[in-house]
Order: structure tokens, then sequence, then C-alpha cells
């Protein structure tokens, strides 16, 4: 509880950084751990490649954007929990993405996966980090509109505010160019 009371006492910047840093770092375990639990053979499969960048269509872009959307409010949403299931979505997309990217390296090699998941999964990571900070200081909001008899106006604000709107817009512009963009990169530099 102490520590509670010292971090709801420090000035918003503070604490955002406290919260990236804590989010990155634990974002990166996870990450490391995903990468681990599949064995490393290098057996690049272009063949594999051009059967993703094949398949660009309004109909992927929405399956991808509906499944960043999902994980998006399943970590702001965490703010029910006070922290605690955001925590845990962090620690398990970290671990989906490491394991994912990986298998994606087993396939293709370093070269062809870097160039497949780095113009998204750099927006991807961000917004993931930025949900979850949101989602912690919702939490601090949600925490003061409980025990203010539901008349404070902060968490509402905040929910509703236009980072929340930036962060969503993040979600469809990481779907739009694991969709289109991606694989236009792809075609380009690795076929």
């Amino acid at each position: 509880m102490r520590f509670y009371q010292y971090f709801v006492s420090l000035p918003e910047r503070s604490q955002t950084i406290y919260l990236v840093t804590l989010f990155c770092s634990v974002f990166a375990i996870s990450f490391f751990i995903g990468q681990n639990l599949v064995a490393f053979k290098t057996v690049p499969n272009l063949q594999a490649a051009k059967n993703i960048t094949d398949k660009a269509t309004m109909q992927s872009f929405g399956k991808i954007f509906i499944n960043n959307s999902f994980c998006a409010l399943a970590i702001l949403t965490g703010f029910f929990s006070f922290g605690l299931s955001t925590l845990f979505a962090v620690v398990y997309n970290g671990i989906i993405i490491g394991y994912t990217f990986a298998n994606i390296i087993q396939k293709l090699g370093l070269y062809q996966s870097l160039i497949l998941t780095i113009p998204h999964g750099c927006i991807e990571l961000t917004y993931i980090i930025l949900f979850a900070v949101l989602s912690i200081r919702l939490s601090i909001r949600f925490k003061i509109l409980l025990s203010s008899n539901l008349t404070d106006t902060s968490f509402v604000a905040l929910l509703c505010s236009k980072h929340t709107g930036m962060l969503f817009f993040m979600v469809a512009l990481a779907a739009l160019i694991e969709t289109f963009g991606t694989p236009y990169i792809f075609k380009t530099l690795c076929l």
C-alpha cells in the first residue's frame, strides 16, 4: 500500500516513465521466454513467405484488426483488476510474439523475419506498452471514482480521451501495415 501511495503522489510524467520502463522490461523478458520455447534450426523457406505475402486482402485486414483490437481491449480493461490482468496480458503477448518470431526465424531466416515484422511490429509493441500504461492510469482513476461515490469524472474523461483514440488508431495502422505494407516490402526486398 505504501508503494501505491508513493506512486500516486508522483507527477504523471514520472508515473509514465516508471510504467513504460516496467512494461518494456516485462515484455522483453516474456519475449525472450517465448523465443526459447522454439528449438532454433534455421531452415529458410521462401515459399512460406510468398504464401504470407499473397494473402493481403481487406478480409485479412479485418481479421488482423479484430485480433489486435481484442489484444488492446484485454490490456485496457485491466483497470478492473487494478493492473493484474494488464500485467498478465503483456506477459502473454510477449511470450506469443517471441514464440512466433522464433518460428518465423526458423522458417525464413533472420533477414526475411526482420523485414516481415519490423514495419508493423514497432507499432504493435508501442501500442501494447501504451495501452498497459493507460490501463494502470485508468485503474488509479477508477479507484478514485469508487472512493468518490461515482462523482469524480476523471476516469471517464481519460477513458474517452484523445489518447485512447490515438492508441486505437495505432491498432488500425499496425493492421494496415501488416496486411498491405509488409507483403509489398517483403516482395520487393526478399523475393
